[in-house]
């Protein structure tokens, strides 16, 4: 693909890229709910279910994209799609007396450094690629409470973009998606390359959209694939020289 040599811009996904949760989501929910009616003993073996129980859920729903131009509007719709995946997640799993009040608690939790956090080299990451004046984009699949939470935890003045989902009207891997961060920093395909985790929302997403995708593999889950792809974001400076 024919990427340049120094990429103008490089967008980030945000989820499992740039920000990572402190708990597993069974753990955070468990415990929040203790404090609204949890009808059962905490333990390790009920954060286990719930979190396979949460897993199964969110990849019933669609992803978080609606076409409403009122934002308050999509703050609802939003809401109501989150908390139609918390109560699957519990249904047949746990019983909470006060759902109402547990929901409530858990979307807002979720919107604080409490649940989140950077993942490690982010910041230095970021604070580099501003020294070396290439702008940084998030493009993701995620609702409305992402911009505040990226200030939150310190990195927003880093960010020339921040494109969600639910706003944007599309989510990854559709390429749109793509050419609304692209249109937002008045940057074409070949200006930029996409870093993200997902082989499908971020890799594939990418390359629909003529943008040079890198994996972004912590793990080294895909060493054999033969894809550009990194363990740590510091890997990322790499990418301006190729």
């Amino acid at each position: 693909m024919g990427a340049p040599e120094s990429p103008r811009a490089i967008f980030f996904d945000a989820a499992g890229t740039l920000i990572r949760l402190n708990e597993p989501v069974g753990t955070i929910y468990a415990r929040q709910a203790c404090g609204f009616g949890l009808r059962e003993p905490f333990s390790e073996e009920l954060c286990q279910r719930i979190d396979h129980s949460f897993r199964r859920a969110f990849s019933r729903y669609e992803p978080l994209v609606f076409h409403e131009p009122d934002h308050l509007r999509i703050g609802k719709l939003e809401r109501d799609w989150w908390k139609r995946v918390v109560k699957a997640t519990f249904q047949g799993v746990a019983e909470i007396s006060d759902f109402g009040g547990f929901f409530d608690s858990i979307y807002n939790l979720y919107s604080t450094s409490e649940a989140w956090a950077l993942e490690p080299g982010c910041g230095e990451v970021l604070e580099e690629l501003q020294r070396r004046s290439v702008r940084v984009a998030v493009v993701s699949n995620f609702d409305s409470r992402l911009p505040c939470l990226l200030a939150v935890l310190g990195i927003a003045h880093l960010l020339s973009a921040v494109v969600f989902s639910s706003g944007a009207g599309f989510a990854k891997p559709d390429p749109e998606i793509f050419y609304l961060a692209l249109d937002r920093l008045s940057l074409r395909p070949g200006d930029c390359c996409h870093v993200g985790d997902d082989l499908e929302d971020d890799w594939q997403g990418a390359i629909r959209a003529g943008i040079r995708p890198v994996l972004y593999d912590p793990a080294g889950r895909y060493r054999q694939a033969g894809r550009d792809r990194i363990e740590h974001l510091g890997e990322v400076i790499a990418l301006l020289a190729t």
